[in-house]
């Protein structure tokens, strides 16, 4: 009995002491699955792809090598670049950080010969601060890159020298790290160089130094731009087609004709208030290119309004609306920034590579006459009392265009119809109730 009783306790003992190590040990969260995309947008804008090929995606499992392969249409060719980028989609910061790994190699092969970089310079973290993992290969917006150009610097390769007509291939490795992906703010940090290489990159070295801090009593400007379906443009004004450029002016340009169209109207941002840039004058233009653009759209790529407003916390942007032909197509209470943009002011309608705004616009068909944005400003010392709503567009239709694919225009009446119904329903069911009690009440009695 006492040698079954010891035997019994040895094994007890023995196998608390495997739980304890058992809990006292970490256990690492199995890896999150998300998809990898490589994007490649030339130095023109076109070609482009962005990670929409099934060659240029891969499922990243977790740590290890993957492979993806962007490959121009047929008598296509990129020549430079404007964004080289790998985007591994998490979408969750919480994910992203569980995750935790770093590059720790990459080669890249242009049409079948290893394409030279400089591994030192490549740029990687929560870039966008969307919880996704991108590797920058480089960006004329990002930190890449100095006033939207090369800088041998900062840039892992001259773009000028990228040139493919098979195909764009990357090579990289994820490890593991303990290196954090954010701060203790919940900022992203962002490192630059593979793993074993790498530093981080500031804040202040994200952001140029010239920028002027907001000046509330100041004097500003607000510029229209946007991007048609076959490439009909007016760029921010502080991009290369910027101002002092050829490209710049008070019309929109045709990248591929190099025709201009039409006559923009800018704005002078001069205190609080409601203002609107607008573009007229332009006939068929856009419904041309709605009706016979190669992608398929019948939507703009970009809407967007640029200012040379300094990014600032007292700087509020409201009840920005987009108005076609005289009809308000949408209206947005809060102004969505490009956060792309770290210096100035850039209000984003429309933007066919920012996932939150690709697909928010209600169907609307090309204009012919007018394009206008509107938008009220706050956080200046004055007002201006000359900025207010123009009372023509106010008063026009500010319903949504449908579709006319989709028939809902019955869906009004059937919500006032079911307004009314409610009323009488409630009413039958407390007369229901209430014949129910006095029954009782009666049969109690008896």
């Amino acid at each position: 009995m006492k040698k079954n009783f010891k035997k019994f306790l040895t094994v007890a003992l023995a196998s608390v002491m495997t739980l304890g190590a058992l809990i006292g040990s970490p256990v690492k969260a199995e890896a999150a699955e998300a998809t990898a995309k490589f994007s490649l947008a030339d130095a023109d804008w076109n070609p482009q792809v962005w990670g929409d090929q099934d060659s240029a995606q891969t499922t990243v499992t977790g740590a290890g090598s993957y492979s993806m392969e962007i490959v121009p249409a047929d008598g296509a060719t990129f020549e430079g670049a404007t964004v080289f980028v790998v985007d591994i989609e998490y979408g969750d910061k919480e994910v992203l950080t569980a995750q935790n790994y770093r590059v720790s190699e990459l080669k890249l092969t242009v049409d079948d010969a290893e394409f030279p970089i400089d591994t030192t310079k490549i740029v990687t973290g929560d870039i966008e601060e969307k919880g996704n993992f991108r590797i920058e290969l480089f960006n004329a917006y990002g930190s890449t890159a100095v006033g939207e150009k090369y800088d041998a610097t900062v840039s892992p390769f001259d773009p000028a020298t990228l040139k493919a007509s098979k195909s764009v291939k990357v090579d990289f490795t994820l490890v593991e790290t303990d290196e954090p992906a954010y701060d203790a703010e919940g900022k992203s940090i962002k490192y630059v160089g593979l793993a074993g290489n790498s530093g981080t990159v500031s804040d202040s070295e994200d952001t140029e130094t010239d920028v002027p801090e907001f000046d509330p009593a100041g004097k500003y400007n607000a510029y229209f731009g946007l991007q048609s379906p076959s490439w009909t443009y007016r760029d921010p004004w502080n991009s290369d087609n910027g101002i002092g450029s050829e490209n710049w002016g008070q019309w929109v340009k045709n990248n591929d004709a190099g025709t201009t169209y039409g006559t923009v109207t800018d704005a002078k941002v001069e205190g609080n208030g409601t203002y609107t840039v607008s573009l007229t004058g332009f006939d068929n233009v856009f419904a041309d290119e709605f009706a016979n653009n190669v992608d398929g759209l019948d939507k703009f790529r970009i809407l967007m309004i640029t200012t040379d407003i300094p990014l600032s916390d007292s700087v509020k942007v409201t009840d920005v609306k987009l108005i076609m032909d005289g009809k308000t197509i949408e209206t947005y209470e809060e102004a969505f920034l490009d956060p792309d943009e770290t210096d100035y002011v850039k209000i984003l309608i429309q933007n066919e590579w920012n996932e939150d705004l690709k697909d928010t616009l209600p169907y609307y068909p090309a204009p012919t006459k007018s394009i206008e944005f509107q938008f009220t400003i706050s956080g200046f010392s004055y007002d201006n009392p000359d900025a207010k709503a123009d009372d023509a567009t106010d008063t026009t239709d500010t319903e949504k265009t449908d579709d006319p694919s989709d028939d809902n225009t019955s869906t009004d009446d059937a919500d006032k119809e079911n307004n009314n119904i409610l009323p009488i329903i409630i009413g039958v069911v407390a007369v229901v109730i209430i014949a129910g009690v006095v029954v009782v009440v009666m049969k109690k009695k008896k």
